[in-house]
Order: C-alpha cells, then structure tokens, then sequence
C-alpha cells in the first residue's frame, strides 16, 4: 500500500516538474504565435499577426481529435479561421462584421453583428486582444 502511495506522489511530482519547465518554454519561444499564414491577402490588405487556436465550434464532442484545431489569420480587414486538424469547419469575419471581442473563461469570445459568438480557446489571450485592438475591434 504505501509503494502504491509513493508511486502517485512521484508521478504527481513529475507533472509539476514538466509544467513547470513547458510553461516558460512555451512563452519563451512564442509556441502558438507567428504560426505561417493560411490565407492570401488582399491588395490593401495588410497582416497582423498568425496563431494557432482551437474554435469550440459545438457544445459537446465525443472524441477531442474532432475539436478543430487551426491557424486564425488577423489582418487589419478581416479575421479568418483555417483548420488544420479536427472537424473540417472554417470561417471569415469581416472588421465590420465583428461586434465585440471578451474573455470568456479559458476561451475568447468573438460577438458577430448577426448575434452569433465564435468561441477561441488559446494561450495567448493578452496578445490576442492585443492584436485585435490593433485591428480596431472592440475587445473588453
């Protein structure tokens, strides 16, 4: 009994220790951000920033492979989601389709003037609403 006790703070212990190491990794070397832009700009069209997200597309999924995973593309016009992996499902916003931007727990919420919310999980929420600010859309 007491091995089997030692063996759970071990690997408990072991967790931390990776986190403790990935998490400032991860920051240090911007993983997720400056990811290789999925779309073709337009002509006047400039880009701001490329990062990789997930888009909780529905409310519930059976199995985590079919989250989308993919590149959200910020330009100074629009705001374009392409998947990469998961459930083959994608969209684009116009600057002027996109009503509000808030945090939404682990997730950024993305209000479209026609009421519908787009929800974007990410680790890099501040330089999210950064670059969203810098688009020019209202974040909260």
């Amino acid at each position: 009994m007491p091995y089997m006790l030692y063996g759970m703070v071990i690997a408990v212990v072991f967790v931390l220790l990776v986190a403790a190491i990935a998490v400032p990794l991860c920051k240090k070397f911007r993983w997720g951000l400056d990811a290789e832009s999925q779309i073709t700009l337009r002509p006047e069209e400039k880009l701001i920033a490329s990062m990789v997200v997930s888009w909780k597309h529905k409310a519930f999924y059976l199995n985590k492979r079919d989250i989308p995973y993919g590149i959200l593309d910020i330009t100074n016009q629009r705001l374009v989601f392409t998947h990469t992996s998961g459930i083959n499902v994608s969209f684009a916003l116009e600057k002027a389709d996109i009503a509000s931007v808030s945090s939404a727990g682990l997730f950024m919420c993305v209000q479209a003037t026609d009421g519908t919310r787009y929800l974007l999980g990410t680790s890099w929420k501040k330089e999210f609403k950064g670059y969203l600010t810098q688009m020019g859309v209202p974040v909260q």
